[in-house]
């Protein structure tokens, strides 16, 4: 049964990478993206809803999962729904964020896809529930479980930008703290596994503590309402990487440091989608 779901499960994977990425589709190039991204997840809700009972997972997850397999195997699930939904939840934090920086108000785009970011973090934030039961039940990771966990924490930090913008409803204390705990616990995972050496986990841990740092900036400005006024400095920059190792300044420094980096990083792909598909 294991075997048999792990295979229905790639095909639609095949399928995502086909159609949703324009990874050598089989329907005509003007097929519409959203429609694609729909067939996905409906192809993903099906495979769920048809899982045998052996295979399911407890409704609570409180209790230790026994079968880190049928673990993983959830995770994966989760994980091709972030895959679906991402270029989504990532279009629509660029735009939140250039607007913050223009002073503008709320565009209605930023809201027309908001059930597919939802859906995105939703699966990350299981995916984050998993991995410590798994965690608890196993203590050893493979390759595959910290390729989830990665996705899943950059999502979650992605996620943050979304509650300092209060662009979602949930925004109370509780869903904030959550989420960073969930960030917390992933950094502290791939910190662990990087001791080993081995270049993926190390990475990884990079990638994550570096987003953080950014991502911790921009929350801090963003609870400064003095500090807000992105509009004075200039919309050029240089096209260098963003250096999200350096510390912060104080002032107009500062916060024009964020806004550097920030205009860096809404204005190309490289450094996330690098990340992404790690």
């Amino acid at each position: 049964m294991g075997l048999r779901a792990h295979i229905e499960l790639a095909r639609i994977s095949g399928y995502i990478v086909r159609e949703t990425y324009r990874i050598a589709p089989c329907y005509p190039r003007v097929a519409d993206s959203e429609m694609s991204i729909n067939e996905a997840l409906r192809k993903l809700e099906d495979w769920h809803s048809r899982l045998p009972v052996e295979l399911e997972l407890q409704q609570s997850l409180e209790q230790p999962l026994l079968d880190p397999a049928c673990c993983t195997l959830h995770m994966s699930y989760n994980q091709l729904i972030i895959l679906t939904t991402r270029p989504i939840l990532f279009a629509a934090i660029k735009k939140i964020v250039a607007q913050r920086m223009l002073n503008e108000s709320n565009s209605p785009e930023v809201h027309v896809q908001e059930r597919h970011t939802r859906t995105c973090t939703e699966a990350a934030q299981r995916n984050l529930q998993l991995a410590r039961l798994l965690q608890s039940a196993n203590g050893a990771w493979l390759q595959s479980g910290l390729h989830f966990l990665f996705n899943a924490a950059v999502i979650l930090l992605l996620h943050r930008i979304h509650l300092a913008h209060g662009s979602l409803v949930e925004t109370e204390p509780a869903i904030e703290g959550q989420c960073n705990a969930d960030i917390g616990f992933a950094i502290g995972i791939f910190e662990q596994e990087a001791k080993t050496g081995t270049n993926y986990p190390q990475d990884c841990c990079r990638v994550l503590q570096d987003l953080k740092a950014l991502t911790d900036r921009y929350t801090a400005v963003q609870q400064r309402p003095d500090l807000q006024q992105w509009s004075k400095f200039p919309a050029s920059v240089s096209d260098a990487a963003p250096s999200f190792q350096r510390r912060p300044s104080q002032g107009s420094e500062n916060i024009h440091s964020v806004y550097e980096s920030l205009m860096i990083w809404a204005s190309t792909d490289g450094y996330l989608q690098d990340a992404l598909h790690m």
